[in-house]
């Protein structure tokens, strides 16, 4: 039986998502501003512009969401922040390129977890999964030569594609109860929140660093770093 053709409205749907995947690596990667920065206003203004939809639209239902269905949407939440803040430091560690691929294997772990969980693969998936992985271990290869700190990044880059794909199970899982929107907003803003607070914390600390080596200009004495 021959495969269903894909309607020209779907196909350039597809173009504009493989350009934009293309595109965020070297977009990210040229901001001087830290990983969870971008991680936060990532999320965030997303949330800011799911927003009116969700408040208006779709208020009972964030309202009235479960406490498994929340817990599903915070645990996919989470995974995309740690996504974030994991690939976007990739991106200043290693090649864009390298960076790129490797967290665009998200697709085997979710291909592997259905496989694990009884679906069967197509031979040209299994086909397209082999050749990414020969891909990817081609450049972690050349980097491993380049040097300590791209190994370093492509590891971050292997987590947050592990991180990414374990957000899309989790949310594919919560969205057989949840509509697109109130997940979307819910996971969103929890994303946004833990990379927020995360950057609220590095803030205090490195004040509060800052105020003690003022004091230890100003009146002498001894500074010493405690590891917690």
């Amino acid at each position: 039986m021959s495969s269903p053709r894909l309607a020209p409205s779907t196909l350039g749907l597809i173009a504009v998502g493989v350009v934009a995947v293309s595109m965020s690596g070297p977009v990210m990667a040229s901001l001087a501003v830290p990983a969870l920065v971008i991680s936060f206003w990532r999320n965030g203004l997303a949330t800011l512009l799911l927003a009116p939809v969700a408040m208006v639209r779709r208020r009972a239902e964030i309202g009235g969401l479960s406490h498994a269905e929340l817990g599903w949407i915070v645990a996919s939440g989470v995974c995309l922040a740690v996504h974030f803040g994991t690939w976007v430091t990739s991106l200043s560690m290693t090649s864009v390129a390298a960076s790129t691929a490797i967290v665009c294997l998200q697709i085997a772990w979710v291909a592997g977890w259905d496989r694990f969980n009884g679906v069967r693969l197509p031979a040209r998936a299994v086909a397209g999964l082999v050749a990414a992985f020969v891909g990817v271990v081609v450049i972690t290869g050349v980097d491993l030569s380049v040097s300590t700190r791209a190994v370093v990044g492509d590891l971050l880059a292997l987590v947050g594609s592990v991180a990414v794909a374990a957000y899309t199970v989790i949310g594919g899982r919560a969205r057989r109860t949840v509509t697109t929107t109130s997940y979307t907003f819910v996971c969103y803003g929890t994303a946004a929140l833990r990379s927020g607070g995360r950057c609220v914390a590095n803030a205090v600390t490195l004040e509060g660093e800052a105020a003690l080596l003022a004091a230890f200009a100003a009146h002498g004495g001894t500074l010493r770093r405690y590891g917690v």
